[in-house]
């Protein structure tokens, strides 16, 4: 699930890609069913979710896990604070989304987007 997150932007496109070929949208003009702000939109939205989902719930379970092993609280860091940057790109996700259907969630948007990028980041650096 890990790559799969790297992919989630190309999932989330060839769901849209999908939804335009099999709707037949492509053949007609203006936004339709496919369009980001549409069904269509929401359910690539989720797809694109899915892979940082189940990245979570990993990180979850081996929080769990990790209680077992002597530690009154688990190990806390890393697996929580994993899970905790899985949980905000899913919240950078959601804010996107949202955003195309209504403006007034743009602030939400760019304020999370900024958030995920900083912990991806600092992730990246001091962990990977």
């Amino acid at each position: 699930a890990d790559q799969l997150v790297s992919h989630s932007v190309a999932l989330q496109d060839l769901t849209l890609a999908l939804c335009y070929y099999f709707s037949g949208q492509f053949a007609t003009e203006g936004a339709g069913t496919c369009s980001p702000a549409s069904y269509g939109g929401w359910i690539a939205t989720a797809v694109a979710m899915t892979p940082g989902w189940i990245r979570a719930l990993q990180c979850a379970r081996r929080y769990r896990d990790s209680m077992h092993s002597g530690s009154r609280f688990g190990q806390v860091h890393p697996h929580l604070t994993n899970m905790a940057k899985y949980a905000v790109g899913l919240a950078a996700t959601a804010a996107a989304a949202a955003a195309r259907a209504d403006p007034r969630a743009r602030p939400a948007f760019w304020a999370l987007a900024g958030l995920n990028t900083a912990y991806a980041f600092g992730w990246d650096i001091v962990m990977d």
